[in-house]
């Protein structure tokens, strides 16, 4: 790094664990190749950003967990979440709690994502429109349409604004639940719906 000109900090390693977050995400990036895009960042974290005296921060933790959900790597994110306080010296945001949430739906570890969001409400974390579509997502997979209703009447009391992906969730849990999707009809003001047993 020196010898390009570059001084080290923490700025130019979060900005090199994107790229390779980035890569990782890229639509036919190998299974082999993601698992390389993981060890290059860890190498990055606990090798070369401590021999600079660096501290990775929010940011570089938030990016590498965005990498490891990528290839559904649960446990590793678990265990990032649970050294925050001791390792890093820091406290998980709500893009930590959503990104390990999503990471562990992807992965059907649907306990992690009850005791992650616990975990979360806990800590007085603000849940956003990307951790309810993980919660509605995890829910519907399981076919418990009730809860992903129920998730859906929370977001909307937290004044979140739905998107597509959250509606895409809920009518797979109508799906999945042996459901259909009566109604979904949009005003400028709030969000009908109804769900009809067949």
């Amino acid at each position: 790094m020196h010898e390009l000109g570059i001084e080290p900090s923490i700025y130019v390693y979060n900005a090199l664990l994107a790229c390779l977050a980035t890569e990782a995400h890229q639509e036919g990036t190998s299974l082999q190749m993601r698992e390389e895009l993981v060890r290059r960042a860890f190498l990055l974290i606990d090798e070369e950003i401590p021999r600079y005296g660096l501290r990775a921060d929010l940011v570089t933790v938030n990016t590498l967990l965005g990498l490891l959900m990528s290839s559904n790597k649960y446990n590793e994110s678990l265990t990032i979440l649970s050294d925050l306080p001791n390792k890093y010296g820091l406290k998980g945001d709500v893009i930590t709690y959503s990104t390990c949430i999503t990471t562990c739906n992807r992965a059907r570890q649907w306990v992690h994502v009850a005791d992650l969001h616990e975990r979360m409400t806990v800590s007085g974390i603000a849940a956003n429109i990307i951790t309810y579509n993980a919660l509605i997502s995890a829910a519907a997979r399981q076919g418990h349409v009730d809860k992903a209703f129920e998730l859906w009447d929370r977001l909307k009391q937290a004044g979140l604004e739905p998107n597509v992906v959250t509606y895409s969730s809920l009518i797979a849990a109508c799906q999945h639940g042996d459901r259909w999707v009566l109604t979904f009809e949009n005003t400028h003001t709030h969000t009908h719906y109804g769900v009809l047993n067949i």
